[in-house]
């Protein structure tokens, strides 16, 4: 991508500058890139499930992407409403739907019947998704049962447009149950 198309980006709304805290232009260009709406991005992940047949059974029919190593994916990023942002990854040929709703400083992300409620933390140069909730069919599960994501992106050096992410997901008592990790660069 050309410098003049990467300063026009870097002008597009940022939709979770609110909820992370600081000015977006404080943050690394891959960074303010990952979430920027619209958003057109490829790269590849290593996605890992847990080894028990039963959990990955699970893990599948919740729609979790497959494991594999050097998996292509795809994310689009568009807005639904004001409030409401689609997100859209394609894991190789599976495709996993969410919508987020930004409230302030709170990020709701809606999977299915599931609903995560997350704080955007910036610290040591990577922002953090931090899981403060976790609902099912529209009701609260308490903390100790409820499944646990966390997500992590930080820039990729010397690579403006690009950025790494690890996004893991547990279930009590199981432990992580799916995770991925990789990187991504516009489109």
């Amino acid at each position: 991508m050309q410098s003049a198309e990467l300063r026009e980006l870097l002008k597009c709304e940022d939709p979770y500058a609110e909820a992370i805290g600081i000015a977006p232009e404080e943050l690394p260009s891959g960074v303010r890139f990952s979430h920027l709406c619209p958003l057109n991005a490829r790269g590849t992940v290593t996605v890992k499930r847990h080894p028990s047949w039963l959990v990955n059974l699970l893990v599948g029919v919740a729609g979790l992407p497959k494991s594999g190593e050097n998996v292509p994916i795809v994310l689009v990023i568009s807005r639904k409403e004001r409030q409401r942002i689609r997100w859209y990854r394609q894991f190789g040929k599976q495709p996993v739907f969410t919508t987020h709703q930004i409230f302030g400083k709170e990020v709701r992300e809606h999977f299915g019947i599931w609903s995560m409620r997350f704080r955007l933390e910036w610290m040591n140069d990577e922002l953090r998704y931090i899981q403060t909730g976790f609902r099912a069919l529209g009701l609260p599960i308490p903390r100790k049962l409820s499944p646990r994501t966390s997500a992590v992106v930080r820039a990729v050096e010397g690579e403006p447009e690009g950025w790494h992410v690890h996004v893991s997901i547990g279930i009590p008592p199981f432990g992580v149950v799916c995770e991925y990790e990789g990187k991504l660069c516009l489109q």
